[in-house]
């Protein structure tokens, strides 16, 4: 009887042990995660914002004329800021070109897009935006003007989400896109049939904010009609990891995945040998594999299988 009562207690002790093991355990974080040059130091202008995308590659981002109507030449874009307001309709750009006469040719276009508010170029710099008039003329105006609040304090919850991605991506990163996922963009989602079911797994899974990195194997060059949507990366190659934060306990979210992976219409599948979940069908467009570790959610997306492989094991490994 003492050995069966010693037995049982070895056995709950074991028990709680383990959980407390694993409800402590922690995703592998990055001292040095790989982001784009200059981003540490990137600051957005302080007003209301729920997203925040930064985009600068190895070499200047090239629009080749045509690919924008009415520019009639090629335009090198240096880096790109987007913020993104409450309203998803609310959007403020601001583009630096190599040079003052690009940013005037590219004003141009947006003059004929009847912007709410008239775009501001600053030397080399283009800001212009869409959405309500009143936000928009503070976000364009704060985003010509260099921002006041570094982007790591405005976006705190996102931005500490970047620890996870890793120092070795599958590529060159080339932007970063912080967003807190309030109603409104969770509900935007839900209105367009290619997006419910992963709002519906937002949902459930009880993420509130979002990182997301896009890596590229050369730096991308946009050669049709880009608003047209036939935009094409060459030979960029482009991969993005996206990386939430669940809000369930770590010791949870393995017995909750598979919960959260059905909603979403997820199949379980291999990447590079390990099990992760595939989004969509094996030959649709692009390919995406999602895997969790702890109370994280990874999603890896390229339109090369071997390309999102390669940047779901960069994080899962």
């Amino acid at each position: 009887m003492a050995l069966h009562l010693l037995t049982r207690h070895a056995i709950v002790l074991t028990g709680l042990a383990l959980l407390a093991t694993i409800a402590c355990a922690k995703p592998a974080t990055s001292a040095n995660p790989a982001l784009p040059d200059g981003f540490k130091d990137a600051k957005a202008p302080d007003i209301a914002a729920v997203g925040y995308v930064y985009v600068k590659q190895s070499g200047p981002t090239v629009i080749k004329a045509g690919a924008v109507p009415g520019v009639t030449a090629d335009l090198s874009v240096q880096a790109i800021q987007v913020l993104l307001g409450a309203d998803p309709k609310d959007t403020a750009v601001a583009a630096t070109f190599a040079s003052a006469s690009e940013a005037g040719a590219a004003k141009g276009f947006v003059l004929a897009k009847d912007a709410p508010v008239e775009p501001a170029v600053s030397g080399n710099m283009l800001a212009f935006g869409q959405g309500n008039a009143q936000w928009t003329a503070s976000a364009v105006a704060g985003l010509r003007d260099g921002g006041s609040i570094p982007v790591s304090t405005k976006f705190t919850v996102a931005h500490d989400l970047l620890k996870y991605f890793p120092e070795k991506g599958p590529g060159t990163p080339a932007a970063v896109a912080l967003l807190h996922l309030d109603g409104s963009y969770l509900a935007s989602m839900k209105g367009r049939s290619d997006m419910a079911a992963l709002q519906d797994a937002l949902s459930k899974a009880k993420i509130g904010d979002i990182a997301a990195v896009v890596y590229v194997e050369q730096p991308l060059v946009i050669d049709q009609d880009l608003f047209g949507n036939k935009g094409t990366g060459g030979n960029s190659h482009p991969a993005a990891i996206i990386v939430g934060q669940t809000g369930y306990a770590s010791w949870a979210v393995g017995g909750l995945f598979n919960t959260i992976a059905s909603a979403a219409g997820l199949k379980e599948t291999q990447g590079g040998g390990k099990k992760v979940y595939r989004y969509g069908a094996e030959d649709a467009p692009l390919k995406v594999l999602v895997a969790n570790k702890g109370n994280l959610l990874y999603i890896a997306v390229a339109e090369d299988q071997s390309r999102v492989e390669k940047a779901i094991l960069s994080v899962v490994r």
